[in-house]
């Protein structure tokens, strides 16, 4: 038995659980335990293919490359990319009829469980119990003859045989006459072995005490078989030995996706090499004449032996987490500053609005209305006290706006979105101030920097007379200032902790520093101090408290600027 990597930490009462050959701990599919119930009324199989047929149509032309990147992560995405051009494993479609419910917290994300409510998972539930009453419809009709002939279930391409494993299930439930004394064999024909590995471990699961199939006298083999060489099934028949009371199965196999000379030669060898009595079921894929027109209007792949589907499967959080990763959180796209505010917009606003709408659900005028609401004042509650705050700024709501339309923009520029950006005609209206802004005279600018002290002074002086960005004076090292031809070489920019390149090749430049050389000359350390910082404040000084050094652009405005403007009434 394959060691358990990721338990399930959550377990069902009443459910069976296997483990697959990567260490994951996975519900037994038991179609007669609520768990596994899949009702969809004709309504909500309606929505299902509206929802399918839109992203079908969608993700059409979304390069490959940018789809499976996008979908390397999420466990179902990542097993139907790697079914390109081949086969989709069983193992993961085996995960695809657990149900977004049924799916484990350990090994599957928000993007798994949108994937498996989708339709072609829904579908794969539904053809798992049809194909399975089919079996028990000829198991019970084959068992029915009082001999001691051995129950046979052959499975093509089965995987870990679900629909052979659920038939058994329901026989012993519903005609435990027809079990009983009889031994029951599994034989699964198929190349992959990590299916009928855990399909085996399954039947123990299910064997075991006050379990569905307790008692029941049943084996499990798997014998490697490619259905496209008929040849080899009679081998095969012949590894097995006696078929007896047989049926073969093949749910999503042979009879889908196979050639027809390939199904009529398995078929010949099949009634060649087994009694009269013996019964073939299985699942065919429809015409494409008979699909709803919704999914023929869209050409709709077959995920086995072509492109992937990834249906209604971009959540606007997942893009949103993409869009931090790819673009927001690399220093070469966006400066500390920019990503700090990127961050807390999307963090405090954007995802908790937007998190759980689909991409193609978001439209301009929704959004338009988002950032209205934003800006109107609302009530809250604190230490059980009610209190009208201020709705957002405009700038706020400008900045919100913007961020929205870069993130459409990056994906269309990534393949993801097709459409015109959504955002483009939104507009945050005429700009609004909170507070009147206006110029100081020339006296109150000198009252103003008379107010602060030294150190806080000066930087003041070097952003005002200079021109510098408050960035820009925080990250001058003595190394940036020539006391000898009076000039500041503006070169870097110090935000909050973070030491970064200048906004743009224009803001590196060489600026005259005028009379205030004098001042930075007496603050000059001397040589061998070519990298240390020029400006720092220290907000606490004096025997009472510990004198500390602060770069922060906040506390140089809350401690010192704000408290001195509105000590000379100019705040």
């Amino acid at each position: 038995m394959p060691e358990i990597r990721v338990p399930e930490r959550n377990k069902k009462p009443g459910v069976c659980y296997a483990i697959s050959d990567d260490g994951l701990e996975l519900p037994v599919i038991d179609i007669t335990h609520p768990a596994f119930a899949c009702e969809v009324s004709q309504d909500e199989l309606s929505v299902l293919i509206a929802d399918a047929a839109r992203d079908l149509e969608r993700i059409k032309q979304t390069p490959p490359e940018v789809v499976r990147e996008f979908a390397s992560q999420p466990i179902l995405a990542r097993g139907w990319m790697q079914s390109v051009g081949s086969f989709m494993s069983g193992m993961i479609t085996y995960l695809n009829r657990l149900g977004p419910e049924n799916l484990g917290d350990g090994y599957a994300g928000p993007i798994d469980r949108r994937m498996a409510a989708g339709l072609m998972p829904v579908s794969f539930r539904f053809r798992l119990r049809d194909v399975a009453r089919l079996i028990v419809d000829a198991l019970v009709m084959t068992l029915a003859v009082p001999d001691d002939r051995p129950g046979r279930l052959l499975n093509i391409g089965g995987g870990p045989a679900a629909d052979s494993l659920n038939a058994l299930i329901l026989v012993n439930k519903e005609h435990p006459e027809r079990m009983s004394g009889r031994r029951i064999s599994i034989a699964i024909l198929d190349l992959d072995s990590e299916g009928p590995s855990f399909g085996g471990g399954a039947l123990s699961a299910l064997q075991a005490r006050d379990a569905p199939l307790y008692g029941l006298d049943a084996s499990f083999a798997h014998i490697k078989y490619d259905w496209s060489g008929a040849r080899q099934l009679r081998t095969a028949l012949g590894e097995i030995g006696e078929i007896g009371a047989g049926i073969c199965s093949s749910e999503g196999g042979l009879f889908d996706y196979d050639s027809d000379e390939d199904i009529v030669a398995n078929l010949s060898v099949l009634r060649e090499g087994t009694p009269p009595d013996f019964i073939v079921v299985g699942s065919v894929v429809r015409d494409v004449a008979s699909l709803d027109p919704r999914l023929r209007a869209t050409t709709m792949p077959k995920i086995n032996r072509s492109q992937i589907v990834l249906q209604a499967q971009i959540p606007f959080g997942e893009l949103l987490d993409y869009y931090l990763q790819q673009f927001v959180r690399n220093p070469e796209k966006l400066a500390a500053s920019t990503r700090a505010k990127y961050e807390t917009h999307i963090a405090n606003h954007i995802r908790p609005a937007w998190k759980d709408a689909m991409l193609g659900e978001i439209r301009g005028l929704e959004i338009d209305r988002w950032l209205s609401e934003k800006g109107r004042p609302r009530m809250i509650e604190t230490a059980g006290r009610a209190k009208i705050v201020a709705g957002l700024s405009w700038n706020t709501r400008t900045d919100l706006r913007n961020i929205m339309s870069g993130i459409f923009t990056k994906a269309i520029e990534w393949g993801l979105w097709k459409d015109a950006n959504p955002v483009t005609a939104v507009s945050v209206g005429r700009k609004k101030t909170v507070r009147h802004h206006r110029k100081l005279t020339t006296e109150e600018t000198r009252s103003l920097l008379e107010a602060l002290p030294v150190d806080v002074r000066l930087i003041c002086e070097v952003a005002l007379f200079c021109t510098l960005r408050i960035s820009e004076v925080l990250g001058l090292q003595w190394k940036h200032i020539d006391l000898g031809r009076e000039i500041i070489q503006v070169r870097q920019r110090f935000y909050r902790g973070d030491v970064d390149t200048v906004k743009s090749e224009r803001s590196e430049r060489d600026v005259p520093m005028g009379d205030l050389a004098r001042d930075l000359l007496g603050t000059y350390p001397g040589p061998g101090h070519d990298d240390d910082y020029v400006f720092s404040a220290r907000p606490h000084v004096g025997a009472e408290k510990k004198a500390r050094v602060c770069r922060d652009d906040r506390a140089i405005n809350q401690h010192f600027l704000r408290a001195a403007a509105v000590a000379l009434g100019v705040y």
